[in-house]
């Protein structure tokens, strides 16, 4: 019974050890926390900073991939509406582009416009949109415009009509026989 009651007693002070108030036991928490914080300058100066540390730099490998992590419009060296200056050929008013080597990519319509999207033997990109073609720095090339169907453009040069119809991969060109009526 000796045995019982030294273990009932034994219980119970540790029962009342254990409650003792919250409050200091937050304290103590707190007085932890406080000693834990970074002490000296050094440690709040970033990783570069410190001596003996290098920094973790990361390459993307591409494999002639673009970039994820490089705005688009900054690999293109461009500014959002700003226009590169044209070139030479455009200045002087030769053809920029042979619109017979020209292929059809896409068609894209919505409710208000379409665009269509255009690429040539040398894969520079264009845009038909609005009855004028555009090269990929958004800039007009002068003496050619084109016309958006449903399922093939009409590109327009010096009074000659093209047209270039996108079919399930093959792209078929044809040159309008007729002179270029004022509608198109």
């Amino acid at each position: 019974m000796k045995k019982i009651n030294t273990l009932f007693l034994m219980i119970l002070v540790l029962g009342f050890l254990g409650c003792s108030p919250q409050k200091e036991m937050a304290d103590l928490e707190e007085k932890e926390e406080v000693s834990l914080l970074p002490q000296t300058k050094e440690l709040l100066l970033p990783a570069t900073e410190i001596k003996g540390i290098k920094p973790n730099v990361n390459t993307y490998q591409s494999y002639q991939k673009r970039d994820p992590f490089v705005p688009l419009i900054e690999e293109l060296g461009l500014e959002y509406g700003k226009k590169e200056e044209k070139t030479e050929a455009t200045k002087a008013g030769k053809m920029p582009i042979d619109i017979k080597s020209i292929s059809l990519i896409g068609i894209i319509t919505d409710k208000k416009e379409s665009l269509a999207l255009l690429y040539d033997s040398k894969k520079n990109g264009y845009i038909l949109k609005r009855g004028e073609l555009y090269d990929d720095h958004n800039n007009k090339i002068a003496g050619i415009s084109g016309a958006i169907r449903q399922d093939h453009v009409i590109i327009s040069h010096q009074q000659k009509d093209y047209k270039v119809t996108l079919t399930k991969g093959e792209v078929k060109k044809e040159e309008d026989k007729s002179q270029k009526t004022g509608g198109e």
